[in-house]
């Protein structure tokens, strides 16, 4: 008898550290505070719904991932009439594809940022992409934060130029 409880308690033991060890990198996205912010020629403006997973360990990063979405209905420009066009077919076409969507498969590090690789889908469209971001720790409490260029004509929004600039910062608590 004793041998089985011994055998419980080893598994219970494990069990339990291994929820521990997950439960450490298990991110959850601020409900306020964030920001999606992009510059492209014609528009600036903000998404202003996001939502996702993120299990980031900096110490671990194979088994860290980033899993995010953005609603394309979101979009606030500071104009009426760009958000209905930019919400409509012949830009992101939101009545088909409502979200934004990046999942990543790799995080590196180089000098002070990181790097994540990934899939990012827009209107339908996925394409491999890289995002550099730094990390800012406090505690339970943590902000990750990214500026870069990205190329709509990539995913096949001709119409928005070759050029939006995006800055995101995602404040995170675990």
């Amino acid at each position: 008898m004793k041998k089985y409880t011994l055998l419980l308690v080893l598994f219970l033991f494990i069990g339990f550290s291994a929820f521990a060890i997950a439960e450490e990198i298990a991110w959850q996205i601020e409900s306020e505070g964030y920001v999606v912010r992009f510059d492209a020629p014609k528009a600036k403006g903000v998404f202003e719904k996001m939502n996702g997973t993120i299990s980031f360990d900096k110490k671990d990063l194979p088994t860290s991932n980033f899993k995010i979405s953005i609603d394309v209905n979101s979009i606030k420009t500071g104009n009426g009439l760009k958000n209905a066009h930019a919400r409509g077919v012949n830009y992101f076409n939101s009545q088909v594809y409502p979200t934004i969507d990046f999942e990543s498969r790799s995080i590196d590090r180089k000098g002070g940022k990181y790097i994540v690789v990934g899939d990012l889908t827009m209107a339908g469209a996925t394409q491999e992409f890289t995002i550099p971001f730094v990390f800012k720790q406090r505690g339970k409490k943590g902000t990750f934060e990214s500026t870069f260029d990205i190329n709509p004509m990539d995913f096949g929004l001709d119409k928005m130029g070759n050029k939006v600039s995006l800055e995101i910062r995602v404040p995170v608590v675990h």
